[in-house]
């Protein structure tokens, strides 16, 4: 029951994530509408299997994550313009910390029911 609080948690935080690149990466000075798109494109990958609630999916989400986590926490240290990336840095926490207590909680649920 608790692991859908999870689960929408990680929905919301991976829509956050993929509107606060796009936003981030639209402003001046602005990127091509091709490099946002190459961004944003391998976010759109689990979104089917975690809109189903497959544990899987939301297992291998939270490592893609990482790489953005990475550029996201690079960006708001290096760059001068950097508290353009708060938004995208939260919205990677949230999707990380949302995928692994959906997979912790889906197997405990899943025990349970054995």
């Amino acid at each position: 029951m608790l692991s859908r609080y999870a689960n929408w948690l990680a929905l919301f935080s991976l829509l956050a994530l993929i509107a606060s690149l796009a936003v981030w990466h639209l402003q001046p000075p602005a990127w091509s509408l091709t490099g946002v798109l190459l961004l944003c494109a391998p976010l759109l990958l689990p979104l089917p299997g975690m809109w189903r609630g497959n544990a899987y999916t939301h297992a291998w989400a939270s490592l893609l994550v990482l790489f953005y986590m990475v550029y996201v926490l690079t960006e708001l240290v290096g760059s001068p313009d950097g508290r353009l990336a708060l938004p995208a840095a939260l919205a990677s926490a949230g999707l990380f910390t949302g995928c692994l207590v959906y997979v912790r909680l889906r197997a405990r649920e899943r025990e349970a029911g054995r």
